[in-house]
């Protein structure tokens, strides 16, 4: 087994597809939180080799700065709570805009709900 070490980038949030890779592969990753991993170099220049070298050191003396990352099932649910979220959305304004129409009409007023009234008046609508 392989562990990988690298550190978070804002634009990497949608790079779940190479984390699936690498550990259907037998390996591990680990995103680091870059800040921490920045503060522990004493050097501010920044270069690719000397950045590797930081995060194996990092990683080798046990002091890696993991975040928390969502596990798949975990990106699926929030998926399907995003998707539900919209619907309830798109059907509420779907809702209040018939309502905006009925009020238009005469047919309800704002602060009731005459079922009996409101359905003979959506029956004149036809």
């Amino acid at each position: 087994m392989m562990l990988i070490g690298c550190d978070f980038h804002p634009s990497w949030q949608q790079i779940s597809w190479f984390e699936e890779m690498v550990t259907a592969l037998g390996n591990e990753v680990w995103i680091g939180d870059a800040a921490k991993i920045r503060a522990s170099d004493v050097r501010q220049q920044k270069h690719d080799k000397r950045d590797a070298e930081l995060l194996l050191k990092l990683l080798m003396e046990k002091r890696f700065p993991r975040i928390w990352t969502p596990s798949s099932q975990q990106r699926d649910l929030r998926q399907l709570l995003i998707h539900r979220y919209k619907l309830v959305r798109l059907r509420a304004q779907a809702k209040n805009g018939l309502q905006h129409l009925a009020m238009n009409q005469g047919c309800r007023t704002k602060g009731g709900c005459g079922v009996k009234r409101d359905s003979r008046c959506c029956a004149s609508f036809r």
